[in-house]
């Protein structure tokens, strides 16, 4: 099966599922607005029904900077195959381990354009295949982390609102809008894929002690 992306999908198993940024402790805001155009296959990230009953968890070690393959633009995908679906499977079962709310595919040494997110209350998980950016607005600065910097938190300036267009792994083509938290999340996983990584970005390093406290008063 072929789409407008180039993307071939050769494989007739693909209708299975599932998939780091990692963020500091603390509730995701409420009030995402996230909309689907062409039909945006979201995966729920607690239930495993959508699966692959034939997969095997796989938690592949996090890559930590300064690993080349983390500063490298990832290649696209050219063909949805198993070894597509696989990685996408192992994405998940990685973030999953590590607490992470989104990781890309050159974090786990994969250096193609594979990511996935996950996104609202629900924490349902957005699969994306060589996305692409087409439209943003508006600026917020919040705090930042990444599985691939232990340790390092900073507030990092990005739009408040993303759209963006990608594959899922079935080969469908979809458009979709997020705002807030989520806009971040997808923003940071495609820097990932571009080579781009987020302390590049940071305005201001805050350590462990003042994010604790930050969030300590939120309780108050």
């Amino acid at each position: 099966m072929g789409d407008s992306s180039g993307i071939s999908v050769t494989d007739e198993t693909l209708q299975r599922s599932e998939a780091a940024h990692r963020t500091p402790p603390g509730k995701r805001p409420a009030g995402t607005e996230i909309r689907s155009t062409y039909g945006v296959t979201i995966r729920q990230g607690i239930s495993l029904k959508y699966r692959n009953e034939e997969h095997k968890m796989a938690i592949k070690k996090v890559v930590e900077h300064p690993a080349k393959v983390l500063s490298t633009p990832c290649a696209e995908v050219k063909e949805i195959n198993e070894e597509i679906i696989t990685l996408l499977d192992d994405l998940y079962d990685t973030m999953v381990e590590y607490d992470g709310v989104g990781i890309a595919a050159p974090q786990i040494n994969v250096g193609l354009r594979v990511a996935i997110v996950e996104l609202g209350e629900e924490r349902d998980i957005l699969e994306m295949i060589n996305p692409t950016v087409i439209e943003t607005d508006g600026a917020e600065v919040d705090i930042e982390g990444c599985l691939s910097f232990p340790g390092l938190y900073g507030e990092v300036e990005r739009p408040d609102y993303v759209k963006i267009e990608a594959c899922d792994r079935e080969g469908r083509v979809y458009e979709l809008e997020a705002g807030g938290f989520d806009a971040r999340a997808i923003l940071h996983e495609i820097d990932h894929l571009d080579g781009v990584l987020f302390d590049s970005k940071i305005k201001r390093i805050l350590t462990e002690e003042e994010l604790e406290a930050m969030y300590a008063e939120e309780e108050e």
